[in-house]
């Protein structure tokens, strides 16, 4: 080793420093095109509940790619090249949706909508192939005692820029909106997404410039042949049954309800971006709350609980109205313990998939789930666009129905939604029970506890297993070799 190269563990904390960077500069990307300002990009387009919710679904339905990825990734002595590659193509293909908005913006933005639709799915499914090399890129880098903390301090500071970047664009949209005349509202997303794409870019600058610590050794294996394996695995099996369904349940509303907000309650794009940050900020909540009862009591009690109240939310959604108590307390409310429910979800599905998949190899697993859920989602996404712009008919069938509405929506997702539970109780864990769970819940004490500071601490604190001393964190201080 030369006095200028770096020593093994330091050239691990430059990687996961430069990582914090991508992930800033990718998030900025996400949020610009896609979160609240793409369903409202579409209604600019005069686009309807159908093209809205196929929009929606693209970005899942392209996660079968990654089952492709998965065997490019198991294939190739590098993880570093397909995660580089293919994610610097997926954003290359926002330069021709900027020429498409700022050529034909006050001109024919039904046009726009045409081409931008194929544009996006092929944007995602390039995205998807990246994002399984990444992950497997990622598995390989971050060393294992520091783990969780690392992608604990990724995600706040992903949360941090989701919450900042969100009502800088709904306020710029606002302001846009009343400077400028309503044909030439395109133009406002052509600038947000030309951010989005220059954030992009800089991302991958900061991705090009991390390195590849340890050699991928390539496998041979067939995608039929990986596919076989992991389905012969029985829990999983369950719960990839469970997943498909409650994926197509809960997008069959989910993302009308910013065209909802929009649409029918008339709230500005400041208002909507104010409430959507109030469910980021939850959801970054919720991901350190779930994670400590998760450690300490499994994750199938978990989810069994936020399934159970996330089938509920879109009932109580049936409440809300363009009234001040909706806009400025109920409608927060509900969208913040949404947040907070589904992040104990998420975050225990993915559990319940490291603990069905084996140490090594286990790339499939989650292909096939992310995948398997990706098109279900999209299906639901699909469905539910189709049932709101061709349902109308449905509530002439009865008398005394209230006006057609997204709450139809909403009511049906809920009577899917809490169908599901019935699969989910056969999903197999060695876990404390539910009901346990519960009666902990209703204790001060515990929220107090899982609650604490200590998550934010640990950022800082050099500890590694145990509370010993790691190596590897902080990331910022570099050690003397």
């Amino acid at each position: 080793m030369t006095k200028h190269d770096p020593s093994p563990v330091e050239a691990i904390k430059r990687n996961l420093r430069l990582s914090l960077l991508d992930g800033a500069f990718a998030q900025v990307y996400a949020n610009f095109t896609g979160t609240i300002f793409l369903p409202a990009f579409a209604l600019i387009l005069g686009a309807g509940s159908s093209e809205i919710g196929l929009l929606a679904a693209i970005p899942f339905l392209a996660t079968v790619a990654q089952l492709f990825g998965s065997m490019i990734v198991e294939r190739s002595a590098s993880r570093r090249g397909p995660a580089l590659n293919y994610a610097f193509l997926s954003r290359l293909f926002w330069l021709p949706v900027l020429l498409l908005i700022f050529y034909y913006g006050t001109t024919n933005p039904g046009r726009i909508l045409l081409w931008f639709i194929p544009l996006f799915f092929l944007i995602h499914v390039l995205g998807s192939i990246s994002g399984v090399s990444w992950l497997s890129w990622m598995a390989s880098l971050v060393p294992m005692e520091i783990r969780g903390r690392f992608f604990g301090l990724r995600n706040s500071i992903i949360g941090m820029v989701t919450v900042s970047f969100t009502i800088l664009g709904g306020l710029f949209l606002d302001w846009f909106k009343h400077r400028f005349q309503q044909e030439q509202q395109v133009y406002a997303f052509g600038i947000l997404f030309g951010i989005g794409f220059s954030a992009a870019m800089l991302s991958t600058l900061v991705l090009k410039r991390k390195t590849e610590v340890s050699r991928h050794l390539p496998s041979h294996g067939s995608l039929p042949g990986l596919i076989n394996q992991v389905w012969n695995q029985p829990n999983f099996r369950r719960l990839l049954n469970f997943g498909l369904l409650w994926s197509f349940a809960v997008n069959f509303s989910s993302p009308f309800f910013v065209v909802y907000l929009l649409r029918e309650l008339h709230f500005t794009y400041t208002v909507v971006s104010l409430i959507t940050i109030a469910g980021a900020i939850a959801d970054l909540t919720g991901m350190g709350f779930w994670g400590h009862l998760s450690d300490q009591h499994g994750n199938r009690p978990i989810m069994l609980l936020c399934v159970a109240v996330g089938s509920l939310m879109p009932l109580t959604w049936l409440f809300t109205s363009a009234s001040d108590f909706s806009k400025f307390l109920l409608i927060p409310g509900l969208l913040m313990m949404g947040s907070f429910v589904f992040a104990g979800y998420n975050l225990s599905s993915v559990n319940m998939i490291f603990g069905s998949a084996p140490r090594e190899n286990n790339s499939a697993y989650f292909a096939l789930w992310n995948s398997v859920n990706g098109v279900f989602t999209a299906l639901g996404a699909i469905a539910g666009g189709l049932f709101y712009d061709h349902g109308q008919a449905l509530s002439g069938l009865a008398d005394g129905l209230p006006g057609w509405s997204f709450k139809y929506l909403f009511f049906f997702s809920f009577l899917m939604r809490i169908s599901t539970l019935v699969l989910l109780r056969r999903v197999r864990e060695v876990s404390t029970p539910t009901l346990k769970l519960v009666r902990i819940l209703r204790s001060v004490r515990a929220w107090t506890t899982t609650m604490g500071f200590h998550p934010l601490v640990q950022f800082f604190l050099p500890a590694g297993p145990e509370n010993q001393p790691s190596s590897y964190w902080p990331l910022w201080k570099n050690r003397r070799n």
